[in-house]
């Protein structure tokens, strides 16, 4: 069973590290982007905005660099992420390093490994912050909500201040005009100069947001932190291999049956061979070998499958004709929500889901195959 301890480092460290892994892994040559009139939708392995935007900003990539402001929400998702231009709107950012260097309009929420919340940085909406390691010296105006193994404060908050950490650093800088309430086996360090104008509540228990009362709403947030790193891998898989994905996409629909066989035999067999290795002592690189593609064969044929289905989804809407970026990106996160929704039906959620899985697998396997055996284009003049 997972330790309390190693549990809070996954859910604050752990998932956003492996999206950026997952999103370093796949290598983009260049950066892909699409307008849905104001609103900009980029993905790539370094993402930059070109200019201003005057909509949204959606963005998912391994390095994300946001130095031009954004008049309405922005939405980011990879592995180090930078925000140093105003947001006007709603901020989400999710991913390996975050760091926040300017002013935000509304609302804030930041998943990450380490998280830093700059001098500069002001919120005005409320602000949640949940990593392995965070440091806020910013402003927030109104209550912020932080959930993270270390928790350091030198910065300002208007309104009331929830912690669930195991580790919390009050510096001289930090200014709480609120109420603290702070979830941890320790006392916090309050250092010289640091205030709290209201009350002060210490609730005894494990922290790294994972005390009892609060166990069912982390759970749900792991749920949402799958999504972000599930679409953000799509959305970059979409954009890295399009020949594949469309050759997918055709073939699941002329020959789905053909793939589900495939896919089930990988999904039995790998395993199998993975064990008949490892019980050898020079196989057992080979079983290793073997686990991480297994793995990584697991999560990219869950990924196809959604792309699938979001392309279904269009077709349905009679909106087979739009291929812009936002329209498939959107088209995968209804996909994927409805498939984590049918985790909540017994039984038939279950079964269909595995079926999506193993569709998948067998689609990746096939086209990988076909892909090696394709005979090479004759070049001009032989």
């Amino acid at each position: 069973m997972v330790s309390n301890r190693n549990a809070a480092w996954f859910r604050g460290a752990g998932l956003p590290v492996l999206a950026a892994m997952l999103l370093a892994a796949i290598p983009v040559a260049a950066d892909s982007s699409d307008t849905g009139g104001d609103d900009v939708f980029r993905a790539g392995s370094e993402v930059r905005a070109d200019g201003p935007v005057r909509g949204s900003f959606y963005a998912t990539g391994g390095d994300i660099d946001l130095a031009y402001p954004v008049a309405k929400d922005a939405y980011l998702a990879g592995g180090d992420i930078r925000v140093h231009a105003p947001v006007g709107g709603n901020l989400g950012m999710a991913g390996g390093d975050l760091a926040l260097e300017t002013s935000v309009g509304g609302k804030a929420r930041l998943i990450g490994g380490q998280i830093s919340v700059g001098p500069q940085a002001a919120v005005a909406g409320s602000l949640e912050l949940d990593g392995g390691q965070v440091t806020m010296r910013g402003k927030a105006a109104q209550n912020m909500t932080v959930r993270a193994g270390a928790v350091i404060i030198d910065g300002e908050i208007d309104g009331d201040v929830k912690i669930e950490a195991r580790e919390i650093t009050l510096r001289p800088g930090a200014l709480i005009k609120g109420s603290l309430t702070y979830t941890s086996r320790h006392e916090m360090n309050l250092d010289t100069g640091a205030q709290v104008q209201g009350a002060v509540v210490h609730e005894s228990g494990p922290g790294g947001g994972y005390s009892r009362g609060a166990r069912s709403r982390n759970l749900s947030d792991i749920s949402v932190y799958w999504l972000v790193v599930l679409l953000a891998s799509g959305t970059v898989f979409m954009l890295a291999f399009p020949a594949f994905v469309e050759g997918a996409q055709a073939e699941l629909a002329s020959r789905g049956w053909e793939y589900l066989g495939v896919g089930l035999a990988v999904l039995l067999a790998t395993p199998v061979l993975a064990v008949i290795f490892a019980i050898t002592i020079i196989g057992i690189p080979v079983a290793v070998v073997l686990v991480v593609m297994f793995l990584l064969l697991m999560f990219l044929g869950y990924v196809v499958s959604a792309i699938f289905i979001g392309a279904c989804l269009l077709r349905a809407a009679h909106r087979e004709r739009e291929t812009g970026v936002g329209w498939r990106i959107g088209a995968l996160a209804i996909a994927l929500i409805a498939l984590a929704l049918l985790r909540l039906v017994p039984v038939a959620g279950g079964l269909v889901l595995f079926l999506v899985l193993v569709f998948g697998i067998g689609c990746c396997v096939m086209r990988l195959i076909r892909s090696r055996s394709a005979p090479p284009v004759a070049s001009a003049g032989t």
